[in-house]
């Protein structure tokens, strides 16, 4: 299965709420990425505790390694990264202190 993540464009939405919805995307895909029930028993698109391959092009690939490092404290390994078995990050500008996670503190 295959989802794209349509996030809120820059200045409408600033650099922390677009790293907060892709988070909630990478949530809902770990979570097995769950269909809206339809009097169907509930579906899901992938199996739960999948491995997940993330890729981003440009401001994708920054706010989708923005929000694996958020997510991880920092690092790029440990609980909050475990369901990603892939990263690709494509043309991403990645000065992630300066641009995005300044502006979440």
């Amino acid at each position: 299965a295959v989802a794209t993540v349509g996030y809120g464009l820059y200045p409408v939405a600033d650099g922390a709420a677009q790293v907060a919805q892709v988070e909630e995307a990478l949530a809902w895909a770990e979570a097995g990425a769950p269909l809206p029930p339809d009097g169907e028993p509930r579906r899901r698109l992938l199996n739960a505790g999948a491995r997940l391959s993330v890729v981003g092009h440009s401001a994708g690939g920054q706010l989708s390694a923005a929000a694996l490092l958020g997510r991880s404290g920092g690092e790029a390994t440990g609980a909050g990264v475990a369901s990603i078995g892939s990263l690709a990050l494509l043309s991403a500008p990645l000065e992630l202190r300066r641009h995005v996670l300044h502006e979440a503190s």
